[in-house]
């Protein structure tokens, strides 16, 4: 994800509106430091939407089995025994690329995928056209 933002802003010119929407489960600090927008293009408004599912809900019970994505590994286990760590880990993560992008001037969206993307999109339009 970082070597496409790096390439991204090599080929935009003048003041832009970039927005990534991602889940960004991979390492942040190469993708963090992508968003760090030079001195000279800072003005640009870069903006870092992060999609979640149901207002970072865990909506599992009971025993579950969950697969990854992009591997044949699965792993089951009792949603109640995790959904307090999953969801203090989840606000940790969260806390960490907001602290992080609010540094070099970028926007951490959390943005729920229940909700229409016009919608999502239209609301933080909204709410940035206010702070400026």
């Amino acid at each position: 994800m970082a070597g496409c933002l790096h390439q991204l802003a090599a080929m935009v010119r003048g003041k832009s509106l970039i927005m990534v929407f991602s889940d960004l489960l991979t390492e942040p600090a190469p993708v963090l430091e992508a968003h760090a927008p030079p001195a000279a293009s800072r003005q640009r408004g870069h903006s870092l939407p992060h999609p979640r599912r149901g207002g970072g809900a865990f909506p599992f019970e009971g025993l579950i089995e969950f697969e990854d994505m992009e591997s044949p590994d699965r792993l089951t286990l009792d949603a109640k025994g995790m959904r307090t760590d999953y969801l203090a880990a989840l606000a940790e993560f969260r806390d960490g690329y907001r602290v992080e992008c609010s540094k070099v001037g970028v926007d951490y969206v959390p943005i729920d995928t229940s909700v229409s993307f016009d919608k999502a999109l239209l609301e933080y339009l909204v709410q940035r056209q206010r702070r400026f």
